[in-house]
């Protein structure tokens, strides 16, 4: 088999935090599970610790998931093997699980929260939370069929406001705000599909940080060079572990590293692993990457967070 057929890879370079978790319940992963969970053995029936409501009633036991039927269609809980944490918490609209219906939750590794929101038929509609890793900075606000609307907060780390955008069509339009750890408005300005058109206080320019070896690509930016080469690199190295594919242990695991202002990579952390032979083999690829630039900030070196989702798919 192929790998660009076992693997799909989404890369993710950016600093607005609602880009960042994007990729946690998109339509598209709403739609893509309808050949998971179809198993059913008898011996995972008492893996996992689970209340059923009296209108719930478990239809399959899998290695790292429970499907019941419930009044609102099918719920699926999907677990870590090993610690037994709930990471997922998700309802389908029909038997066939094929397209995502009504509340749906995830959680890190760690057991903070990920994500929660609403689907309606396939579609994220109304107010939706998305929690970075590590009880770290949030941003909440509402989506209509599947695009960001209206006003989107982020608060930091301990829960003070750190910015305000406008949305329209899943796009930042019209006025935002910036704030400090005190709460006090720093800066404004004003956006139109997506481009900023202008602030109060004009800004540093952030640099973003990218992998050495596109400093010679021609006719590309460094940005989508480098999505290109680590996919390539990650594609050509990464291996799907043996027994994470016998039991069928499928989905999107996270990684994170911080790129220091010299380059060094450092940091690196797996806060959702689907497994431990998962998170060892992301860790293991991880650790040999290409070398990195760092990000800079009005041409001054920064360290700097990335994100990369790993999709696994048998």
């Amino acid at each position: 088999m192929a790998r660009s057929s076992i693997f799909n890879l989404f890369l993710i370079f950016t600093f607005a935090l609602a880009g960042i978790l994007s990729s946690c319940g998109s339509t598209q992963s709403s739609l893509a599970d309808k050949k998971n969970y179809t198993g059913d053995d008898d011996q995972y029936r008492k893996s996992y610790t689970v209340k059923f409501d009296d209108s719930e009633k478990p239809l399959r036991y899998g290695y790292n998931y429970i499907v019941s039927k419930v009044p609102e269609g099918y719920k699926v809980r999907v677990f870590h093997p090993e610690s037994k944490m709930l990471v997922e918490e998700k309802i389908y609209s029909t038997p066939a699980l094929t397209l995502l219906h009504g509340f749906y939750k995830s959680w890190w590794d760690d057991g903070s929260i990920r994500e929660q929101g609403t689907y309606q038929y396939g579609r994220k509609n109304g107010i939706w939370l998305h929690h970075e890793p590590g009880q770290g900075k949030s941003s909440s606000g509402e989506y209509i069929n599947d695009h960001k609307e209206g006003l989107w907060t982020r608060l930091d780390s301990v829960g003070v406001i750190e910015s305000v955008y406008n949305y329209k069509d899943d796009k930042r339009y019209g006025k935002y705000y910036m704030y400090d750890g005190t709460g006090q408005k720093t800066n404004e300005g004003l956006y139109r599909n997506d481009s900023l058109i202008a602030e109060l206080f004009k800004q540093p320019v952030i640099t973003l940080p990218f992998l050495k070896s596109c400093y010679i690509q021609q006719g590309v930016t460094l940005s989508a060079c480098t999505e290109a080469a680590l996919a390539q690199y990650i594609y050509t190295t990464i291996k799907y572990p043996s027994d994470a594919k016998r039991k069928h242990i499928e989905g999107s695991a996270f990684a994170q590293w911080d790129v220091m202002e010299d380059g060094s990579v450092k940091n690196i952390r797996i806060p959702q692993a689907l497994s431990h032979d998962i998170e060892a083999e992301c860790i293991r690829v991880l650790k040999n990457m290409p070398v990195w630039v760092p990000a800079s900030k009005g041409g001054v070196p920064i360290k700097w967070t990335v994100s990369l989702p790993i999709n696994f798919r048998l």
